[in-house]
């Protein structure tokens, strides 16, 4: 199965992280999986249930957390903002 290579970028945290997604996972997901991770990081200390969204740098044009990866338009080396 074809994976792309993002480049994602937490500000909040001066972190940037590399990511394979799956063309047809959903942002939402994408966003569910990035939420876990900071919950995990930050031993909890994150509110999961906070308003994210992903941008697409350097734009900053906001990810419709209804489309897919490939909906998106995502590829490799895209480099993206979690906020």
């Amino acid at each position: 199965m074809n994976q792309i290579l993002v480049e994602i970028s937490v500000p909040a945290m001066h972190e940037t992280m590399d990511v394979y997604l799956y063309p047809e996972m959903q942002i939402k997901d994408v966003i569910s999986i990035i939420k876990d991770y900071l919950t995990s990081y930050l031993s909890g200390n994150y509110d999961r249930n906070s308003n994210s969204c992903l941008c697409i740098l350097p734009q900053g044009q906001r990810i419709s957390e209804n489309y897919t990866v490939s909906e998106a338009e995502l590829k490799n080396g895209t480099r993206l903002m979690f906020y």
